[in-house]
């Protein structure tokens, strides 16, 4: 069971590259993580790396496409977990150098999660509903 003293993130897209470091760091913060993927073996095989590196995590299917599935996601952070106090999109943020980005991308993996976990460990007064970008508010 979860520990009530400990936040709780669910990241989208957590089988590779962006989601995947998201995950590794959240971790790293003694931040619980519910590690979603839409292939079901690809998200074992990251939750089995995390687990493998010390990470408190586990595992659920979501195809954020799929209403089913997000409500299955729903039920299953509510009643393991009890809440989500963090919810990370891994949507790539910039040109990353990840199997997406390729080797040719701007951004090395750390630097491309760095405002996501940013955003995702701000104090309970931090911005909210605006969009960053290296840590920097900008126009949509």
């Amino acid at each position: 069971m979860i520990d009530a003293k400990r936040r709780i993130a669910v990241v989208t897209g957590a089988n590779r590259g962006i989601g995947l470091e998201i995950c590794r760091e959240l971790a790293q913060k003694d931040i619980d993580v519910v590690v979603t993927s839409r292939d079901e073996s690809k998200g074992m095989s990251a939750l089995g790396r995390l687990k493998d590196e010390g990470s408190s995590v586990r595992y659920h299917q979501l195809d954020i496409t799929d209403t089913a599935s997000i409500d299955r996601l729903r039920t299953f952070v509510e009643d393991e977990c009890g809440r989500c106090d963090i919810l990370v999109n891994s949507m790539c943020p910039g040109w990353v150098k990840t199997d997406m980005g390729g080797p040719g991308a701007t951004r090395e993996l750390p630097g491309g999660a760095d405002t996501a976990l940013w955003l995702a460990t701000l104090p309970d007064d931090g911005p909210r509903g605006k969009f960053f970008r290296d840590r920097k508010e900008f126009e949509w």
